[in-house]
């Protein structure tokens, strides 16, 4: 019996359901790629899953439907209709606070950002070595959900460790020889 309930936890898939909210499609398809493609050293995590809209209206339907199934939503800053930390505003009216991150290429964004009650920032263009970070944040969200939300129970996750740190493998890091002085800021008035 020991032998059969380590085999199950081997073969238990830790699912991660990030949403991405982005107005550019060439960049949505190519930040999807990104966060599905990778591989990593800790074998626990081994299903990403992206889901992509195009729009913050949609991004609001697709909750509707989906909220139970998303555990981090990664929003552009500089949207039609409605930027990212409105955006964020109104996930948080409507379902409770669910983490957001904000991401742009205009760094002045930041503070707004993080006092509008995102999670954190993301300085565009993203790069490979921000992946790790957004990992991060993803399974910390999904730690925290799986401690809170007791009411409905995914036999799938069952006894399936979630991994205190992530790290991409080394073909993953960026390796350039430039230095990057970019970073994701985390704000931690929303953190656990």
């Amino acid at each position: 019996m020991a032998f059969a309930q380590s085999f199950y936890n081997q073969s238990s898939v830790f699912r991660i359901n990030v949403m991405v909210v982005d107005d550019d499609h060439v960049f949505l398809q190519i930040l999807a790629r990104m966060l599905e493609k990778n591989k990593y050293i800790d074998p626990s995590v081994m299903e990403i899953t992206v889901i992509t809209v195009d729009d913050p209206k949609k991004a609001l339907s697709t909750l509707e439907i989906q909220r139970d199934n998303i555990d981090l939503i990664i929003t552009d800053y500089y949207m039609p209709g409605m930027n990212g930390v409105q955006l964020k505003k109104k996930i948080t009216e409507k379902f409770g606070n669910l983490p957001v991150l904000v991401m742009s290429s205009d760094t002045n964004k930041e503070e707004e950002s993080l006092s509008g009650g995102a999670m954190g920032f993301i300085t565009k263009p993203i790069k490979p070595s921000d992946l790790t970070k957004i990992y991060q944040f993803a399974l910390t969200s999904k730690r925290n959900s799986k401690s809170t939300l007791s009411t409905e129970h995914n036999h799938k996750d069952t006894d399936v460790i979630v991994p205190q740190q992530i790290m991409l493998l080394p073909e993953q890091a960026d390796v350039s020889s430039k230095s990057d002085s970019r970073s994701v800021t985390v704000n931690s008035t929303n953190g656990s």
